[in-house]
């Protein structure tokens, strides 16, 4: 009895987490609200889109295009879902549904109107937990100049990010060719494990507006060579 007794008490200890391996706390719950998409205009007709012309993706109302990049095409040719064009189809992933996207969706809405997003897409719907499974595809066409938008993205997003985290980040920022590129990293702590978010977007001046291909991603260089392929497929002076 008395054996039975000892037994009982260990797995009891085991179990609440007494054992020598476990460190890990639970994570405490979050008062977080996420940023509501927010927009310029009311009159629909000043709402960005576009339209998928395969291999590419028409953003209007600038008319320019970047092609869908390789990773993308499988799941768009065998189930389709996993770019949004149209008005009805983007305010239907304006905000995240669960761990990664709605973090995501809070930061760039924090930042960025809505209304001024023309396409999002990835290799796979946006869904729980996309954000961490493949990189994730937002282009803003902001009519604003582009070193504005550079610091109304750092100030908001930043401060969003300090709001989720609880402490400020440091922007890395540098020259990608013609765009300004500013990566905005930070840890993402949920009840069993913990990653690192990257929302990195890159500025081009378009006339007088500017065009913002936001990407959001977990995997760091692993996404580089889909991030690089987008980028470059971009034709400023092209018009479809």
């Amino acid at each position: 009895m008395k054996l039975l007794s000892i037994v009982a008490l260990i797995w009891i200890c085991f179990a609440s987490g007494c054992g020598q391996g476990s460190t890990q706390k639970p994570m405490p719950m979050r008062k977080w609200i996420p940023v509501q998409p927010w927009q310029t205009s009311n009159n629909a007709k000043d709402h960005a889109f576009s339209k998928i012309k395969i291999p590419q993706i028409v953003l209007f109302p600038s008319k320019k295009t970047f092609f869908i990049p390789k990773r993308w095409m499988p799941w768009l040719q065998d189930h389709g879902g996993n770019i949004a064009t149209s008005r009805e189809e983007l305010e239907a992933v304006a905000v995240g549904q669960g761990e990664w996207d709605s973090e995501y969706a809070s930061v760039l809405n924090a930042a960025f109107p809505f209304d001024r997003c023309c396409v999002h897409g990835g290799a796979t719907p946006w869904s729980a937990g996309a954000g961490y499974r493949d990189v994730q595809l937002r282009v803003y066409d902001l009519e604003m100049p582009a070193d504005k938008a550079c610091e109304q993205f750092v100030a908001k997003s930043c401060e969003e990010i300090q709001r989720i985290i609880g402490h400020e980040i440091v922007p890395r920022t540098q020259k990608s060719g013609r765009w300004n590129r500013i990566v905005l990293s930070f840890d993402l702590r949920f009840y069993d494990y913990i990653a690192t978010a990257n929302v990195d977007c890159f500025f081009r001046a378009v006339g007088g507006n500017t065009i913002v291909f936001a990407f959001m991603h977990t995997q760091g260089n692993r996404d580089e060579d889909t991030i690089t392929e987008i980028i470059e497929s971009f034709d400023p002076e092209q018009l479809f």
